[in-house]
Protein backbone atom coordinates (compact mmCIF):
# COMPACT_ATOMS: atom_id res chain seq x y z
CA UNK A 1 0.00 0.00 0.00
CA UNK A 2 1.27 3.38 -0.79
CA UNK A 3 2.45 6.18 2.14
CA UNK A 4 0.40 8.26 0.26
CA UNK A 5 -2.86 6.11 0.95
CA UNK A 6 -2.78 6.56 4.67
CA UNK A 7 -3.70 9.13 6.37
CA UNK A 8 -0.76 11.19 8.02
CA UNK A 9 -2.92 11.17 11.26
CA UNK A 10 -5.21 9.55 12.85
CA UNK A 11 -9.03 11.67 13.82
CA UNK A 12 -9.57 10.89 17.52
CA UNK A 13 -13.18 10.18 15.98
CA UNK A 14 -12.48 7.58 13.17
CA UNK A 15 -12.78 4.31 12.65
CA UNK A 16 -10.64 1.77 11.13
CA UNK A 17 -11.99 -0.42 8.66
CA UNK A 18 -9.69 -2.14 6.75
CA UNK A 19 -8.63 -5.42 7.70
CA UNK A 20 -5.64 -7.32 6.66
CA UNK A 21 -4.08 -10.74 7.23
CA UNK A 22 -0.45 -11.12 9.31
CA UNK A 23 1.72 -11.08 6.66
CA UNK A 24 0.09 -7.53 5.77
CA UNK A 25 -0.03 -6.25 8.52
CA UNK A 26 4.19 -6.77 9.53
CA UNK A 27 4.53 -4.84 6.19
CA UNK A 28 2.50 -1.95 7.75
CA UNK A 29 4.21 -2.02 10.35
CA UNK A 30 7.30 -1.04 8.46
CA UNK A 31 5.51 1.30 6.70
CA UNK A 32 3.99 3.26 9.43
CA UNK A 33 5.23 2.34 12.85
CA UNK A 34 4.07 3.47 15.62
CA UNK A 35 0.53 4.49 14.07
CA UNK A 36 -0.19 1.21 13.46
CA UNK A 37 0.00 0.04 16.73
CA UNK A 38 -2.37 2.38 17.79
CA UNK A 39 -4.78 1.74 15.19
CA UNK A 40 -4.84 -1.59 16.04
CA UNK A 41 -5.77 -0.74 19.23
CA UNK A 42 -8.40 1.57 18.74
CA UNK A 43 -9.71 -1.53 16.46
CA UNK A 44 -9.73 -3.41 18.81
CA UNK A 45 -11.62 -1.66 21.48
CA UNK A 46 -14.43 -1.23 18.64
CA UNK A 47 -14.12 -5.36 18.39
CA UNK A 48 -14.20 -6.16 21.78
CA UNK A 49 -17.78 -3.70 21.33
CA UNK A 50 -18.72 -6.08 18.94
CA UNK A 51 -19.18 -3.01 16.65
CA UNK A 52 -18.22 -4.97 13.58
CA UNK A 53 -17.80 -8.93 15.17
CA UNK A 54 -18.96 -10.37 12.08
CA UNK A 55 -15.70 -9.93 9.98
CA UNK A 56 -14.34 -12.49 12.18
CA UNK A 57 -10.73 -12.23 13.56
CA UNK A 58 -8.59 -9.65 12.58
CA UNK A 59 -4.77 -9.35 12.56
CA UNK A 60 -4.75 -5.76 11.87
CA UNK A 61 -6.14 -2.88 9.99
CA UNK A 62 -5.19 0.00 7.92
CA UNK A 63 -7.38 2.62 6.72
CA UNK A 64 -9.97 4.89 8.47
CA UNK A 65 -13.78 6.49 7.55
CA UNK A 66 -15.38 8.66 9.28
CA UNK A 67 -17.80 7.23 12.56
CA UNK A 68 -20.78 5.61 11.04
CA UNK A 69 -24.09 7.55 11.55
CA UNK A 70 -26.89 6.81 13.81
CA UNK A 71 -29.09 6.13 11.26
CA UNK A 72 -26.48 3.39 9.99
CA UNK A 73 -26.07 1.69 13.51
CA UNK A 74 -29.73 1.34 13.65
CA UNK A 75 -30.00 -0.64 10.70
CA UNK A 76 -27.61 -2.58 11.86
CA UNK A 77 -28.82 -3.38 15.46
CA UNK A 78 -32.52 -2.19 15.68
CA UNK A 79 -33.75 -3.19 11.86
CA UNK A 80 -37.57 -3.86 11.29
CA UNK A 81 -36.08 -7.06 9.90
CA UNK A 82 -38.94 -10.04 11.31
CA UNK A 83 -37.86 -12.12 14.20
CA UNK A 84 -38.02 -15.75 13.01
CA UNK A 85 -39.31 -18.02 16.29
CA UNK A 86 -36.29 -20.31 17.04
CA UNK A 87 -36.23 -23.30 17.92
CA UNK A 88 -36.37 -23.60 21.70
CA UNK A 89 -38.41 -20.70 22.44
CA UNK A 90 -42.05 -20.42 23.18
CA UNK A 91 -44.55 -20.08 20.14
CA UNK A 92 -46.05 -16.50 19.80
CA UNK A 93 -49.44 -16.34 20.65
CA UNK A 94 -52.23 -15.16 18.79
CA UNK A 95 -55.65 -14.94 17.73
CA UNK A 96 -57.40 -15.27 14.46
CA UNK A 97 -60.58 -16.45 12.79
CA UNK A 98 -60.24 -19.42 11.26
CA UNK A 99 -62.39 -22.19 9.34
CA UNK A 100 -63.40 -23.72 12.51
CA UNK A 101 -64.22 -20.57 14.13
CA UNK A 102 -62.13 -18.61 16.29
CA UNK A 103 -59.12 -19.82 18.03
CA UNK A 104 -56.22 -18.68 20.92
CA UNK A 105 -53.18 -20.26 20.26
CA UNK A 106 -51.78 -21.80 22.35
CA UNK A 107 -54.88 -21.69 24.72
CA UNK A 108 -56.82 -23.66 22.72
CA UNK A 109 -54.20 -26.40 22.34
CA UNK A 110 -52.88 -26.45 25.65
CA UNK A 111 -51.12 -30.05 26.31
CA UNK A 112 -51.55 -30.60 22.86
CA UNK A 113 -48.65 -31.15 20.23
CA UNK A 114 -49.20 -28.41 17.50
CA UNK A 115 -47.90 -28.70 13.40
CA UNK A 116 -48.66 -25.09 12.46
CA UNK A 117 -47.81 -24.32 8.83
CA UNK A 118 -48.49 -22.28 6.04
CA UNK A 119 -49.28 -22.26 2.59
CA UNK A 120 -48.66 -19.31 -0.53
CA UNK A 121 -52.19 -19.69 -1.26
CA UNK A 122 -55.61 -21.13 -1.65
CA UNK A 123 -56.74 -22.70 -4.72
CA UNK A 124 -53.09 -23.30 -6.26
CA UNK A 125 -52.08 -27.23 -7.09
CA UNK A 126 -49.61 -27.70 -4.79
CA UNK A 127 -51.39 -26.23 -1.73
CA UNK A 128 -54.10 -28.45 -2.51
CA UNK A 129 -51.93 -31.76 -2.50
CA UNK A 130 -50.65 -31.21 0.83
CA UNK A 131 -53.85 -30.48 2.39
CA UNK A 132 -55.35 -33.33 0.94
CA UNK A 133 -52.13 -35.26 2.43
CA UNK A 134 -52.43 -33.74 5.70
CA UNK A 135 -56.46 -34.57 5.87
CA UNK A 136 -56.06 -37.92 5.04
CA UNK A 137 -53.10 -38.55 8.02
CA UNK A 138 -55.57 -36.71 10.33
CA UNK A 139 -56.29 -39.65 12.23
CA UNK A 140 -52.50 -40.61 12.66
CA UNK A 141 -51.35 -37.05 14.40
CA UNK A 142 -54.70 -37.09 16.40
CA UNK A 143 -53.32 -40.76 17.76
CA UNK A 144 -50.13 -38.64 18.73
CA UNK A 145 -51.77 -35.92 20.31
CA UNK A 146 -51.25 -33.86 17.63
CA UNK A 147 -53.29 -31.23 16.14
CA UNK A 148 -52.92 -29.46 12.40
CA UNK A 149 -53.23 -25.52 12.21
CA UNK A 150 -52.88 -24.29 8.47
CA UNK A 151 -52.55 -20.47 7.55
CA UNK A 152 -52.39 -18.35 4.52
CA UNK A 153 -52.87 -15.02 4.08
CA UNK A 154 -56.11 -15.34 2.10
CA UNK A 155 -59.27 -14.48 4.04
CA UNK A 156 -61.95 -17.22 5.65
CA UNK A 157 -64.09 -16.66 2.81
CA UNK A 158 -61.44 -17.62 0.31
CA UNK A 159 -60.04 -20.66 2.54
CA UNK A 160 -64.27 -22.14 3.21
CA UNK A 161 -64.70 -22.00 -0.80
CA UNK A 162 -61.44 -23.68 -1.59
CA UNK A 163 -62.23 -26.72 0.92
CA UNK A 164 -65.24 -26.98 -0.62
CA UNK A 165 -64.00 -27.30 -4.23
CA UNK A 166 -61.61 -29.88 -2.99
CA UNK A 167 -64.36 -31.60 -1.74
CA UNK A 168 -66.27 -31.26 -4.53
CA UNK A 169 -64.37 -31.26 -7.24
CA UNK A 170 -60.70 -32.54 -6.30
CA UNK A 171 -59.41 -36.13 -6.67
CA UNK A 172 -55.44 -36.61 -5.73
CA UNK A 173 -53.92 -39.72 -4.99
CA UNK A 174 -57.05 -41.60 -5.03
CA UNK A 175 -58.97 -39.30 -2.04
CA UNK A 176 -62.02 -37.81 -3.45
CA UNK A 177 -64.94 -35.68 -1.80
CA UNK A 178 -62.15 -35.05 1.20
CA UNK A 179 -63.73 -32.36 3.74
CA UNK A 180 -60.75 -30.84 5.24
CA UNK A 181 -61.57 -30.58 9.30
CA UNK A 182 -58.04 -29.04 10.58
CA UNK A 183 -58.59 -25.01 10.83
CA UNK A 184 -57.02 -22.56 8.64
CA UNK A 185 -56.54 -19.36 9.76
CA UNK A 186 -56.97 -16.31 7.63
CA UNK A 187 -54.61 -14.03 8.13
CA UNK A 188 -55.34 -11.31 5.56
CA UNK A 189 -52.96 -8.56 7.34
CA UNK A 190 -50.18 -10.84 7.55
CA UNK A 191 -49.81 -10.30 11.20
CA UNK A 192 -49.21 -13.60 12.42
CA UNK A 193 -47.38 -14.72 9.35
CA UNK A 194 -44.57 -12.05 9.67
CA UNK A 195 -45.15 -13.03 14.07
CA UNK A 196 -44.02 -16.86 12.68
CA UNK A 197 -41.44 -15.15 10.02
CA UNK A 198 -43.72 -17.17 7.05
CA UNK A 199 -43.73 -14.40 4.79
CA UNK A 200 -39.99 -13.96 3.15
CA UNK A 201 -39.88 -11.12 1.35
CA UNK A 202 -37.05 -12.20 -1.78
CA UNK A 203 -38.81 -15.52 -2.37
CA UNK A 204 -41.90 -13.03 -4.48
CA UNK A 205 -44.79 -10.56 -3.28
CA UNK A 206 -46.61 -11.21 0.09
CA UNK A 207 -47.37 -14.84 0.05
CA UNK A 208 -46.36 -16.92 2.91
CA UNK A 209 -43.59 -19.79 1.92
CA UNK A 210 -44.44 -23.39 3.52
CA UNK A 211 -43.09 -22.98 6.44
CA UNK A 212 -43.55 -25.26 9.36
CA UNK A 213 -43.59 -25.50 13.12
CA UNK A 214 -43.86 -28.51 15.31
CA UNK A 215 -44.65 -27.41 19.06
CA UNK A 216 -44.80 -29.37 21.90
CA UNK A 217 -47.50 -29.41 24.34
CA UNK A 218 -46.03 -26.66 26.37
CA UNK A 219 -45.79 -24.08 23.14
CA UNK A 220 -42.37 -24.45 22.99
CA UNK A 221 -40.65 -24.45 19.34
CA UNK A 222 -39.22 -28.17 18.52
CA UNK A 223 -38.51 -27.95 14.77
CA UNK A 224 -38.89 -25.60 12.16
CA UNK A 225 -38.85 -26.48 8.05
CA UNK A 226 -38.90 -24.03 5.90
CA UNK A 227 -40.11 -25.18 2.51
CA UNK A 228 -40.02 -22.84 -0.66
CA UNK A 229 -43.55 -21.94 -2.98
CA UNK A 230 -42.57 -24.03 -5.97
CA UNK A 231 -41.83 -27.39 -3.63
CA UNK A 232 -44.48 -29.58 -2.14
CA UNK A 233 -43.63 -31.07 1.24
CA UNK A 234 -43.31 -34.48 2.61
CA UNK A 235 -46.13 -35.08 5.14
CA UNK A 236 -44.46 -38.01 5.92
CA UNK A 237 -41.19 -36.76 7.09
CA UNK A 238 -42.74 -34.02 9.45
CA UNK A 239 -44.64 -37.00 11.20
CA UNK A 240 -41.29 -38.96 11.19
CA UNK A 241 -39.91 -35.85 13.06
CA UNK A 242 -42.87 -35.50 15.57
CA UNK A 243 -42.38 -39.23 16.38
CA UNK A 244 -38.71 -38.62 16.60
CA UNK A 245 -39.27 -35.46 19.32
CA UNK A 246 -41.95 -37.58 21.43
CA UNK A 247 -39.70 -40.43 21.39
CA UNK A 248 -36.33 -38.57 22.33
CA UNK A 249 -38.58 -37.30 25.16
CA UNK A 250 -40.01 -39.80 26.84
CA UNK A 251 -36.86 -42.01 26.81
CA UNK A 252 -33.49 -39.43 26.65
CA UNK A 253 -32.10 -40.45 23.40
CA UNK A 254 -30.99 -38.91 20.20
CA UNK A 255 -32.33 -40.58 16.97
CA UNK A 256 -29.31 -40.96 14.50
CA UNK A 257 -29.78 -40.47 10.44
CA UNK A 258 -32.06 -42.36 8.31
CA UNK A 259 -34.30 -43.16 11.74
CA UNK A 260 -37.77 -44.29 11.52
CA UNK A 261 -40.46 -45.36 14.11
CA UNK A 262 -39.64 -48.72 15.25
CA UNK A 263 -35.72 -48.66 14.94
Amino acid sequence: MHRDLISPELPSNAYPILFISENQAEKAREVVGDRFSAINSEFNLLYKKSILRKFGTISGILGIVKPMEESMKDNIYNCNCPHIPLIGETAPAFGANTTNGYIEFPRHFRGKWVIFFSHPGDFTPVCTTEFMTFQSMVDEFKMLNTELIGLSVDSNASHIAWIQAIRDDVEFSGWRDMEITFPIVADTAGDVARMYGMIHDKAGNTDTVRAVFIIDPRGIIRTILYYPKAIGRNITEIKRILIALQTSDAFHVATPAEWIPGD
